[in-house]
């Protein structure tokens, strides 16, 4: 009994040892991350809205080949206009994107952003479009 009682504190040690291992890990070996905390997000357009969305249709077949989209910048930058269309069970259809840049002349000025679709779709089918304009830099 004395030899199992021995066995099983000799194990508990050896264990112990095992988990007592210094490690080290210098800073530079650490991958960088930082937050802001929370932060408003501001509209890219003046107003907050869209102004309008019009289509561009092929004339051949009047499937829909491209959106105009109106809008007014809110500053100067380079920014993404993309759009998103749907059919009536809110499955989208198809999108498209295009790049602006922005000088200081077209700021608060409504301009008309064409995007052409990655694919040509069948008016019929097309039941909710969504707009989306990101800035990605700022002069």
């Amino acid at each position: 009994m004395r030899g199992v009682i021995a066995s099983v504190i000799a194990a508990l040690l050896v264990a112990g040892a095992a988990y007592a291992v210094w490690l080290t890990l210098n800073p530079e070996d650490v991958a960088r991350i930082g937050g802001t905390g929370l932060v408003q997000v501001l509209s890219p357009t003046t107003n907050g809205n869209v102004n309008e969305v019009l289509w561009q249709t092929d004339t051949n077949t009047g499937y829909v080949t491209g959106v105009d989209v109106n809008w007014t910048p809110a500053e100067t930058g380079t920014y993404l206009v993309h759009v998103n269309v749907y059919d009536g069970n809110q499955n989208m259809i198809t999108s498209g994107t295009t790049t602006e840049t922005i000088q200081a002349a077209d700021v608060g000025a409504d301009r008309v952003t064409s995007v052409p679709l990655a694919q040509s779709v069948d008016p019929s089918q097309l039941v909710y479009v969504e707009v989306i304009i990101t800035q990605t830099t700022t002069s």
